[in-house]
């Protein structure tokens, strides 16, 4: 018979604490600066490692081991050199790095794999969803009137933004919120889960310094996985987080100006 957890370890292993020490990282980092919140995020990630050893990688540990991902993500974003790179290389890199975290662990945590199908027959509500990221892409430029990633001017810069926002960063953002760890959170919180995941992924947001967009991003998000849940397929909601990054860092900023 395997041992009973104790106190300590049910506490750690609590996907609302979890997501509540990644939160507060999210918020130390905008309120006090990037590298009080990069100070944050290598506890978060040393604490998590920490708890997965303790638990032996077993099942309880599936949650710290993902979200430790999402700390480590805005670790390696604080890490990269900021003067010899510009913001689109800056953001390959990060959304590289991001990718190989996830590929490592997901030899730890099985996935649905069903979540990276599609049939031919979901396709029109995988379209309708992916048409929803256009109007979010709007009012996200319009709340943070940002400056685009690239001139249009030079058009071979302003493709790869465009390739690197819409077919490189989002994508391993929602590979990692909405199939990885979706799928684990629900299955631990079939109820609070998808609000758990959300209020972490607006959190992502929190460094723009702009209530309005951090709590669109949120709204969106949590439609995004009501989307996964209900069509059992992840690529409209890829799709649509495209959208809403292609439009608010490159094309909407040129288009609405």
């Amino acid at each position: 018979m395997a041992p009973r957890a104790n106190a300590f370890e049910l506490a750690a292993v609590s996907p609302s604490l979890c997501v509540a020490l990644i939160v507060v990282a999210d918020i130390v980092g905008a309120a006090a600066g990037p590298l009080a919140g990069a100070v944050v995020d290598a506890t978060v990630v040393l604490l998590f490692i920490n708890v997965c050893v303790l638990l032996d990688d077993g099942p309880r540990s599936h949650v710290p081991l993902l979200l430790s991902v999402v700390a480590l993500s805005q670790l390696i974003a604080f890490a990269l050199p900021g003067q010899d790179l510009d913001r689109t290389a800056r953001d390959a890199l990060a959304a590289v790095l991001l990718l190989g975290a996830l590929a490592v662990a997901s030899r730890y945590v099985r996935f649905e794999r069903r979540l990276l199908d599609i049939s031919p027959n979901g396709l029109a509500a995988q379209l309708a969803i992916a048409a929803g990221g256009l109007p979010v892409g709007i009012a996200g430029e319009q709340l943070l009137s940002p400056r685009p990633l690239a001139d249009p001017h030079q058009l071979a810069a302003f493709v790869v933004a465009i390739a690197v926002a819409g077919g490189l960063s989002a994508p391993a953002v929602e590979l990692a919120f909405r199939w990885q760890m979706q799928t684990e959170l629900v299955t631990r919180c079939r109820r609070t889960g998808p609000v758990l995941l959300n209020v972490m992924f607006a959190s992502l947001y929190l460094g723009t310094h702009n209530a309005g967009y951090v709590a669109l991003m949120g709204v969106a998000g949590l439609g995004l996985s009501q989307a996964v849940k209900r069509t059992g397929t992840i690529w409209g909601a890829v799709a649509a987080h495209s959208l809403i990054s292609v439009g608010v860092l490159v094309v909407w900023p040129t288009v609405l100006r």
